[in-house]
């Protein structure tokens, strides 16, 4: 299924009201221009708005890697109202809804599962089956993070040598799942060149530890410690 269909199934959604899975947001589909690359919508309280349909286009890319995503994250946090671009998702006949992390996330299930112009809450048995591969794709296993300025290179070579195909976890982060264990490698523009580039071990946070500064990888917080020339990034 390419984009193109989303984007004729979307076409006979105009002018229907659309039901968010936030209550209360709920929209209409006024157009769909592809030569201008818009949606126009209204939100629930009148307001007119025009999205990039290469919102969609990214969001859909992403459910086509991992099958789930989180919108936010998916967007990467740009733009506002970013329920609007969800909820025109969430209403296509093949993508249902889950909450994973107490987070809302949509699911490309692969057939119509309910009509175009619905929406639906995936089944709970269904729902686990995603949540835990999407545990494997965060950093609860974590045991290694490389910081560095070369990531697309790096990210390659190591995934020639060990033959696993890395999970995109946003621009500039990749996780490579080995045994039970991960390895996350990050770009020095991510942790805002606040951690040096180099190899750390993660540990969790021992009882009593003291911390100061402070940085931010993915979803987590982390402290950076060195110990007898061990670098280690302690997981707050």
């Amino acid at each position: 299924m390419t984009f193109e269909t989303v984007i004729k199934d979307l076409q006979h959604l105009i002018g229907k009201k659309l039901e968010s899975i936030r209550p209360g947001a709920d929209l209409i589909i006024d157009e769909v221009n592809v030569l201008q690359e818009r949606i126009v919508i209204t939100s629930s309280s009148g307001t007119k708005k025009s999205r990039p349909l290469n919102e969609l286009r990214i969001i859909w890319e992403k459910l086509h890697e991992q099958q789930a995503v989180h919108v936010d994250e998916a967007l990467h946090g740009s733009g506002t109202s970013r329920n609007q671009p969800e909820t025109i998702m969430a209403n296509l006949a093949y993508i249902e809804w889950f909450k994973f992390k107490n987070k809302k996330h949509i699911a490309f299930v692969g057939k119509n599962s309910h009509s175009h112009g619905t929406k639906r809450q995936m089944d709970e048995s269904e729902a686990e089956i995603l949540r835990e591969k999407l545990r494997g794709n965060t950093f609860d296993n974590l045991a290694i993070i490389v910081i560095t300025n070369e990531i697309a290179p790096t990210v390659q070579l190591y995934g020639k040598m060990t033959g696993v195909t890395p999970i995109s976890v946003c621009p500039g982060i990749y996780l490579f799942n080995l045994s039970g264990k991960s390895i996350a490698f990050v770009s020095v523009a991510n942790v805002k060149k606040l951690i040096p580039e180099g190899t750390y071990s993660v540990i969790n946070k021992p009882a009593g530890f003291s911390f100061h500064q402070q940085v931010q990888i993915n979803e987590d917080w982390f402290c950076v410690k060195s110990f007898d020339g061990l670098n280690m990034l302690i997981k707050l």
